[in-house]
């Protein structure tokens, strides 16, 4: 840093004495010019030199001279040679070091203690002070009288200076001088008289004034330097210049109150026995000196004082440590108190007298306990509760006369022993405050909170109140408390399905590597296999183990291992059923043989019970024994396969854990394994239950159950295992209560599912798709989706389905429908796999789980009839195989035909690229006309194409009927007929329609040329109109010289009509039924055309395209 903020920080840093000096100092020797050092110089040395004298002009040898640094305290020190010439350095290497600028004070005596003294600034020219001290100067005291302290720092502007001087060679002081610097000096500098001509003189050896008779008013730091000088004519002795600093204090000093804590604030402050009561004295100036105060009282109001007691408090300010005291005062004593005090400043200022009023609470609050039920004494007078027992814990204030400074919180700590032993544990502690969420009591001051204790045994509650002061009240109260409610566990045994349970005899188990083993064959009754148990005996070590393994058939041997239960180990000799839970519930189909096998690592002396019929065949029909790798017969071994009615899912993901499929809760514990389960009727509940407490409990008085499916039912009491009937969900609700009314309520949800999968037809309700009067119209190349899904609404869900079906296509202009599949290879757009099932061909799809839903389409237009079945089961084994169900589509495949009829004033005169552009008189219209087509169809009513037998066609006339046809109309024209002919050679034939009277109503010829055989068309143009359910003939003749036979067929195949041959009617026992090969076509409406749903149009004008929005 510069030299000039050094010298400025440590300034700063003295007190004011010491700034004081420097200034006056400075202000001395002004005219000593500063050469202060360049920013990180170090400061010059300095040598001071010069002589010391007596006033008779001789100089002293062998006198000591010390020059002190007044700013740092740096000091050097020497003697005079025997010139009385002294040299000391300063800045120099091993000597002390001092700042520029910093005053100087030198003080120099002979051996005979003669003084003399002289001062400087640290100002040198070229490095040298020359500096000359004169022994015997005078001396100059100065002494204070009046208000002052911390040894006349602090004054006040009355506080009298006295300046008296003494000269030790007995000469007289010739004069005092003194200035006052504030704010500035006085006299100002170069106006006075002495050093510098800065001081005011006064003759004589003494002096004295106050700053307040010298015209001084304010408060502030002053600064006094004086000395005084003698009279004597051969070298006159100046003493070196005092510097002293004073601080003026004309301020009252300040003072408050206060209360400390704990107090309560309400109008009359409150406080207690530990409350300070605080009087607050402050003074800027000299600091406080001393606080008296009375203390006054009153037992049953404010006013009518009693006097208690008088005090002074003393501070001491000698260094300036007490501008701020705080005085506590306490109270152990109630009720009503005044306090009335003065303070007085280290100068002797003193404030007016000031009064506090408040009240002190010295009582403790009370307790009350208000113990809720269920509670009850026994003959030992020990007092019983339950977790749930209410304890209010009421606590109120107490206090002197009116005053109550309330209850601001409750302390209860509870102490626990389990059997009522001397030795306590601390478990927990309670705090309550009032007016908290706790505090149920709205009232200031008072708290009620509701004290549980949920732990059992015996308990020992310490309680404690404390005031809003700090008063205290505490007790103890026992309590015995049972807070474990019964314990319920809920199962749902697994079932039995298929057992055989008789035995006489047993084999023994080999183990797991040897080559002959005992199995059981059995044939599969359920979907699903959880548990096999098995009759067995023999001595168990628990370093082996049994299990069971199962097997798929192979031509009546155990085949491939399906599943293995869980491995059993135990020790000591058993007999008897053994469980084994399977490690994962297997899937079996129904009807299927499957295999059972024991196994051990080392069990050799296990065996496994069986039956032995010999000579006859063993009990158990649906399967035999293998017995040591052998088929028997004749025997059949011990075995149970048994499954849960239960389905549990986990984040929609099947949980075969049957080691936790139990609901059991026991106080805080609970396992909740039944909660959410799909079940059967099947599936019936057991409840077991016992009381647990603390030192025995109080035992079970009910145990009810009750059932929701849409409502509660009554509570029912709980005497056996039962089961729901109804499907769906359903809510169990069991509550097994104690003697003290604590109860253990387990509510699970279960869901009934009796049904099996079934199907829903997914026919989208949107473009594409149309019902109209009953008919379902489809576009063509849309389907519809046929899903599987499990049933009821609440159902566990399909597991797998077979699914079949096949079509038959009628387009209505054939004689025939198509029936698909047709064969084995005729596949149906991804339906691959065909299967043959009474006597048809099907399309079949396996469904399960995920892939449940089988999607049909047609591209074909017109009629499609979907014949559909399916054998689907659901999780829980609800398994169906259902009717074949029936579905009728209508593909329509072909766009309506648009076409405008034009307006007769139209003009067309040009044709653009996009089209035509015409004329059209303003406010013409035009009309839209829109058709599903291809409408009309030729649609094919009759159709009798079967038949080899032939009669030759006559020539015309003959008598009707000759060769004809009768038939029964079931469309409203006939355009068209078509009969099957032989010919040879050129002929015309012509067909008739008649009515029964023999009324032509429309006829056709053509001309056949050559030979040939087959189908022939007749057209009547125009069409000949018919009522559907008269009966009509269609006649035949022809002309030429060739041959025309008819076909026709003697097995009665077309039952509406029956064959006239050359006048001879076949439609009677007698003469036969026979029936001619013709076909009748009709045009009539397209039955799988769906009809316009609207016509769609906007047009253009000026660029804008209408409409536009």
């Amino acid at each position: 840093m510069s030299r000039i903020k050094f010298v400025k920080e440590k300034i700063n840093g003295k007190k004011g004495m010491l700034i004081g000096l420097i200034v006056a100092t400075a202000i001395i020797l002004s005219g000593i010019s500063l050469f202060l050092p360049a920013e990180g110089q170090n400061p010059p040395m300095v040598e001071i030199i010069g002589y010391v004298y007596y006033q008779n002009g001789t100089r002293a040898a062998n006198a000591f001279v010390n020059i002190t640094d007044v700013i740092n305290g740096h000091y050097g020190t020497n003697f005079t040679n025997q010139n009385g010439y002294y040299q000391i350095f300063f800045n120099a290497p091993n000597t002390s070091s001092v700042d520029l600028g910093d005053k100087l004070v030198v003080f120099a005596n002979d051996s005979s203690g003669l003084y003399g003294s002289n001062d400087t600034l640290v100002a040198p020219q070229n490095g040298i002070i020359w500096l000359n001290i004169t022994l015997g100067t005078p001396v100059t005291t100065k002494t204070l009288v009046g208000m002052k302290c911390q040894n006349g720092l602090y004054i006040t502007l009355n506080t009298t200076f006295y300046l008296n001087a003494t000269d030790p060679n007995g000469d007289n002081v010739k004069a005092v001088y003194y200035r006052i610097w504030h704010n500035g000096w006085n006299p100002a500098p170069g106006t006075g008289e002495g050093k510098g001509n800065n001081f005011t003189k006064v003759d004589g050896n003494h002096t004295s004034f106050t700053l307040w008779s010298l015209g001084y008013t304010e408060e502030g730091t002053y600064y006094i330097e004086f000395y005084s000088e003698d009279d004597n004519t051969t070298m006159p002795g100046i003493e070196y210049t005092h510097n002293q600093t004073h601080i003026v204090d004309e301020t009252l000093p300040t003072t408050t109150y206060s209360y400390g804590n704990p107090k309560v604030v309400d109008g009359l402050t409150i406080i207690g026995p530990y409350t300070p009561f605080y009087i607050n004295a402050s003074d800027t100036g000299s600091g406080v000196g001393a606080i008296r105060y009375t203390i006054w009282r009153n037992m049953t109001h404010p006013g009518d004082w009693d006097f208690v007691e008088e005090n002074t408090i003393y501070y001491d300010n000698s260094n300036g440590q007490n501008r701020t005291v705080s005085l506590p005062l306490y109270f152990d004593e109630g009720c009503f108190y005044e306090v009335k005090w003065r303070v007085y400043d280290c100068v002797g200022h003193k404030t007016d007298e000031y009064t506090a009023e408040f009240a002190v609470d010295v009582k403790e609050p009370v307790i009350h306990l208000d113990i809720g039920k269920p509670n009850y004494t026994d003959g030992d007078g020990n007092l019983w509760i339950n977790c749930s027992t209410p304890i209010w814990v009421n606590a109120t204030d107490t206090g002197c006369s009116y005053i109550r400074a309330g209850v601001e919180e409750i302390v209860i700590e509870v102490f626990w022993n389990e059997t009522k032993g001397d030795y306590f544990t601390r478990n927990y502690t309670i705090i309550v405050h009032d007016g908290d969420q706790n505090d149920s009591n709205p009232n200031y001051g008072e708290i009620s909170y509701k004290l549980v204790l949920p732990e059992e045994c015996f308990h020992e509650p310490e309680f404690h109140a404390i005031d809003y002061v700090w008063n205290e009240y505490s007790f103890k109260k026992q309590f015995f408390v049972d807070c474990k409610p019964p314990w319920i566990n809920k199962t749902i045994p697994k079932i039995v399905i298929t057992q055989q349970t008789e035995h006489n005899t047993a084999s023994y188990a080999l183990g797991q590597y040897a080559s002959e083993f005992d199995n059981q064959s059995f044939i599969a009754e359920w979907s699903y296999i959880d548990a096999v148990s098995l009759y067995v005996s023999g001595y168990f070590e628990s370093a082996y183990a049994a299990w069971v393994e199962i097997y798929a058939d192979d031509n009546g041997q155990p085949g491939a291992k399906l599943a293995e239960s869980e491995h059993i180990s135990m020790s000591g000799d058993y007999t008897g059923w053994l469980q084994f839970h399977l490690q994962s519930r297997l899937y079996v189909e129904h009807g299927k043989t499957y295999w059972i096998g024991l196994r051990t690592d080392g069990l050799y002396g296990l065996q496994w019970h069986a039956q032995n019929n010999y000579p006859n065949p063993g009990p158990y029909n649906g399967g035999v024994a293998m017995v040591d790798g052998v088929i028997n017969q004749s025997w059949d071994f011990t075995f149970k396969i048994e499954y849960y009615p239960i389905v549990k899912k986990d984040g929609g993901m099947l949980d075969y854990n049957y080691n936790e499929w139990y609901s059991f809760k026991n106080g805080s514990y609970v396992h909740d394994g039944l909660n959410g389960t799909w079940i059967t009727s099947r599936a019936f509940f057991h409840i077991a239950y016992d009381d647990e407490g603390c030192m025995g409990g109080v035992g079970v008085e009910s145990a009810k159950y009750r059932i929701w499916n849409g409502s509660w039912s009554e509570w029912m009491n709980y005497t056996g295992p039962f089961n729901i009937s109804d499907e769906c969900k359903h809510y169990i609700e069991i509550n097994v209560t104690d003697w003290l009314g604590q109860s253990t309520i387990i509510n699970q949800t279960h869901y009934v599912d009796n049904s099996p999968p079934t199907d829903v037809v997914d026919i989208p309700d949107r473009h594409g798709y149309y019902n109209y009067n009953g008919k379902q119209y489809i576009r063509a190349g849309y389907g519809i989706w046929i899903n599987l899904t499990d049933l009821p609404d609440c159902a566990v869900g399909l597991r797998n389905a077979t699914f079949y079906w096949r079509y038959v296509y009628t387009n209505f202009t054939t004689p025939f429908p198509e029936k698909h599949p047709a064969d084995p290879n005729d596949v149906h757009y991804g339906f691959y796999e065909i299967v043959e099932r009474d006597g048809k061909y099907w399309y079949i799809v396996h469904l399960n789980t995920t892939n449940y839903s089988v999607f049909i389409n047609f591209s074909r237009e017109c009629m499609h009839d979907i014949y559909y079945f399916y054998e689907a089961t659901d999780w829980l084994d609800n398994n169906i195989t259902s009717e074949v169900k029936h579905i009728r589509l209508y593909v329509d495949e072909n766009e309506p035909d648009i076409w405008m009829d034009y307006p007769w004033h139209y003009y067309q005169e040009i044709e653009e690229t996009d089209g035509f552009a015409g004329h059209i008189r303003a406010g013409a219209n035009f009309t839209l006309y829109a058709k599903d087509m291809p409408n009309p169809i030729p649609m094919m009513c009759i159709a009798q194409v079967n038949g080899t037998q032939r009669d030759s066609l006559q020539p015309y006339p003959q008598t009707w009927p000759w060769d004809a046809q009768s038939f029964v109309a079931q469309c409203h024209h006939v355009n068209k007929t078509r009969l099957y002919l032989n010919w040879t050679g050129n002929a015309t034939v012509t067909v008739y329609v008649h009515d029964e009277n023999m009324t032509i109503l429309g006829s056709s010829t053509v001309q056949l040329n050559g030979s040939g055989e087959g189908w022939v068309s007749f057209v009547f143009n125009p069409g000949v109109d018919t009522v559907i359910g008269k009966t009509y003939y269609i006649e035949a003749h022809y002309v030429g010289n060739r041959s025309v036979d008819w076909f026709y067929s003697q097995d009665n195949p077309y039952i509406g009509g029956f064959a006239t041959i050359s006048g001879v009617p076949h439609g009677d026992p007698i003469n036969g039924s026979f029936d001619w090969r013709f076909e009748i076509i009709s045009d009539e409406e397209n039955p799988c055309a769906s009809g316009a749903e609207g016509i769609y149009y906007g047009y253009e004008y000026n660029g804008v395209w209408y409409p536009n929005e």
